[in-house]
């Protein structure tokens, strides 16, 4: 979180008032996914016939992924990226045997009798602030304007 502090002198008292402003906008939620990648980049399904299988993911709001930072100086560029975290999840091998030709065979399967294992996931844990750094024409500028002070 990202939090601006404002000095406000009142009658000789120095006064301290904070406000915070999210860098990022983020969206919470609880999520039953039926499938996701796991640790080694691998797209697997998750076990939710058995019972739910529920995780709580944070995630930077869509509409705000490819914008700028709020509340950072102007002449910096950033964006907001969701950052994932590994947790534990029982799960199946989603890739289908390409020897499968018939429908009745990839329902097969897909049943209960797949081989599963717990592994680890990724799941969307964070959206931060990422890719600080000052735009060519603004390190100019500020340049500059230190020259002449």
């Amino acid at each position: 979180m990202f939090s601006l502090y404002v000095i406000i002198l009142v009658l000789g008292i120095k006064t301290v008032v904070k406000s915070s402003e999210d860098a990022c906008e983020t969206i919470a939620e609880w999520r039953q996914p039926a499938e996701a990648y796991t640790a080694t980049d691998e797209l697997v399904g998750i076990v939710q016939d058995v019972g739910p299988q529920v995780f709580y993911t944070v995630r930077c709001n869509e509409t705000q992924e490819a914008t700028p930072c709020n509340g950072i100086q102007q002449g910096f560029e950033s964006h907001c990226e969701t950052r994932f975290n590994l947790v534990m999840a029982l799960t199946y091998v989603k890739s289908v045997d390409k020897r499968a030709v018939h429908l009745t065979d990839i329902l097969r399967q897909s049943n209960l009798d797949r081989p599963t294992k717990w592994q680890m996931i990724k799941v969307p844990g964070q959206c931060v602030c990422t890719g600080l750094k000052l735009v060519r024409h603004a390190k100019q500028k500020l340049a500059s304007q230190l020259f002449l002070q």
